[in-house]
């Protein structure tokens, strides 16, 4: 007997997995819910894996309840990563305790993201533009020597210019209002030759140096002076609390 050229196993065909699967779209609970071709695509997938790797030829109406189980399973798993409660699903998307926690925001409604887009605009356009240029350049690079190279600045120029557009937009945006304190930028400290404030960062070989002329006795005022830090300053980095910057290769 002549198999047919899209014969996948035990008799059947790729057309009967596509006809089974069109039938559990349109059949299952979930005929309205989601996009239909994301799910016509999973049913597809779990029914090939299911003639695949069945040792015995399976059923149709064996088929058919992959067909369903998988559609179930593609629903819940996008409806829990856009928030909704399966135990209430009349609260809507976004309704999870864990996903507002996560998110840090009450459920958004759709004025409150109309909102937000036009002040965006408002405010980016009372942003100086060679400030604008800088935090476009760390959001193409995602890196503050880079960016700061393809603005062809300085890197201590192009910190400034940083700074002070993500203050203007952060007092703009709370404008009346007292700003929570910005979250650290931890691309700075960890790939930059400089700090924020343009000082060269101690190395690590150098910060066991002043480590271990501390613990011979030297002054933490003394040190810091030396190095051009403030007592404190240098005292988070000998105790461990803000790290070094990596030693130059080949030092």
């Amino acid at each position: 007997m002549i198999e047919p050229a899209d014969h996948v196993r035990h008799g059947y065909t790729l057309a009967t997995i596509d006809h089974l699967a069109k039938i559990a779209v349109r059949r299952d609970r979930w005929t309205t819910a989601g996009d239909t071709d994301e799910r016509y695509a999973a049913i597809w997938h779990a029914l090939a894996e299911r003639i695949l790797t069945a040792e015995q030829p399976p059923t149709r109406e064996d088929l058919f309840a992959t067909a369903l189980s998988a559609s179930d399973r593609h629903v819940r798993e996008e409806m829990h990563h856009h928030g909704w409660d399966v135990r209430d699903l009349g609260l809507g998307g976004g309704s999870m305790h864990r996903f507002q926690r996560y998110w840090n925001c009450p459920n958004p409604g759709f004025d409150d993201a109309v909102v937000e887009r036009i002040a965006l605009g408002q405010v980016w356009a009372m942003i100086p533009a060679h400030q604008q240029d800088a935090i476009r350049a760390l959001a193409a690079t995602d890196d503050h020597e880079l960016a700061a190279k393809v603005l062809g600045l300085k890197l201590v120029t192009y910190s400034s210019r940083l700074r002070k557009g993500r203050m203007l937009a952060r007092s703009l945006w709370h404008e009346h209002e007292t700003p929570a304190l910005p979250p650290r930028d931890k691309r700075l400290f960890n790939r930059a030759a400089v700090d924020g404030r343009g000082r060269a960062r101690l190395t690590q070989t150098q910060v066991a140096e002043l480590r271990a002329r501390r613990a011979e006795g030297a002054l933490l005022k003394d040190l810091a002076a030396e190095v051009g830090y403030t007592p404190g300053g240098l005292c988070t980095l000998l105790v461990g609390k803000r790290r070094a910057a990596p030693d130059p290769e080949g030092a």
